[in-house]
């Protein structure tokens, strides 16, 4: 069944052009938020179906990539925040699975000391150490309600690009899970 939903998918993206002549879709997400360690079956999908979502993409000419889920709730400068991440990419190399160029997440990211930059920092600092070569991004955050935290929330992004160059996009997204926070616009 996943992989008619995704010829289906292909189906209808593939092929599809921009008056300038390149693709519709640039980058296609086949699964937000993976995670071997906290998400049921995600190693299943990933050895038996993500192959055929990465042969469609590359058939079409359309950058294939998923996303990951750091552990960022925390709100202590401690946090150990891309434990799920290392074990997931290590999981995606050891069964010799395509990794994207650049390792994109869901990353909503916690005030520490009335800053989100620790947070950032951290992820940050952490994944391009660990994998040099990669870009990061950020396929979905939140968006806060209030302008001052709106400010201070971008400020932490933009400072990161500044000093290192990362993350290279940042998409806001809405959630239902923290309606008091978080603004309902994409």
């Amino acid at each position: 069944m996943a992989k008619d939903t995704i010829s289906k998918i292909f189906q209808t993206i593939g092929g599809q052009k921009r008056n300038d002549g390149q693709n519709l879709v640039h980058t296609i997400y086949m699964d937000g938020e993976v995670d071997v360690v906290n998400k049921k079956n995600t190693d299943k999908w990933l050895i038996e179906v993500y192959p055929y979502f990465i042969q469609l993409s590359n058939q079409h000419s359309i950058t294939p990539s998923l996303y990951f889920l750091p552990d960022t709730m925390s709100t202590q400068i401690n946090l150990v925040n891309n434990n799920r991440v290392h074990a997931t990419l290590k999981f995606m190399s050891d069964n010799q699975l395509f990794i994207p160029s650049r390792i994109d997440l869901s990353l909503y990211l916690q005030k520490i000391n009335g800053s989100y930059a620790p947070s950032l920092t951290k992820t940050i600092s952490d994944l391009t150490s660990r994998y040099p070569g990669h870009t990061i991004g950020v396929a979905e955050t939140g968006y806060p309600k209030d302008p001052n935290e709106r400010k201070l929330f971008g400020t932490a992004f933009t400072d990161s690009y500044a000093r290192t160059g990362n993350p290279v996009e940042v998409a806001f997204w809405t959630t239902p899970n923290t309606p008091e926070l978080l603004a309902f616009a994409a």
